[in-house]
């Protein structure tokens, strides 16, 4: 199998991390939290206000990056399952995607269009874990799906 396991049964696409580079984003964003926590111990509020952001971020990270199971894009929904967590489901219809994506890594964001509060919050899918092949899957099935129309510059950086 390639980095992330990918399977296609009738219409239904499933992306799971390889674990090995689960791993090693975890061990990133722990980084993360411990540097936070470097720049909360200075006595200035500038950087006490930053510290705090990156390790509530970090954390966040973190417990995605290790609670995550698996995504999977179906002909109506796009769902994320985690576990111990449950899972999310937004419906393609309804779905605005968008990447950041750098040399090795960068994440993919899905949410919902119309959506107010706490259904507005992003799912997000680190493309390290999943390697350049599943990203590139997933920029095919949203071409496909209509989501996205592929000539986006930031879609295109692979």
């Amino acid at each position: 199998m390639d980095q992330a396991i990918m399977v296609r049964e009738k219409s239904v696409y499933i992306f799971m991390y390889d674990d090995g580079k689960r791993v090693l984003s975890a061990l990133a964003f722990l980084t993360m939290i411990i540097l936070g926590l470097g720049c909360m111990c200075l006595n200035q509020w500038v950087t006490l206000i930053f510290g705090g952001l990156v390790v509530v971020a970090g954390i966040c990270k973190f417990v995605d990056a290790c609670f995550f199971k698996r995504i999977i894009i179906s002909k109506t929904h796009i769902t994320k399952e985690w576990f111990y967590l449950g899972k999310r489901s937004i419906k393609l219809s309804n779905l605005q995607a968008g990447v950041v994506k750098g040399l090795w890594s960068g994440t993919i964001f899905f949410q919902q269009k119309d959506h107010i509060g706490l259904n507005r919050i992003p799912m997000q899918l680190e493309i390290f874990p999943i390697g350049n092949t599943g990203f590139n899957l997933i920029r095919k099935i949203l071409i496909q799906k209509r989501i996205i129309n592929g000539d986006e510059l930031s879609w295109n950086n692979s």
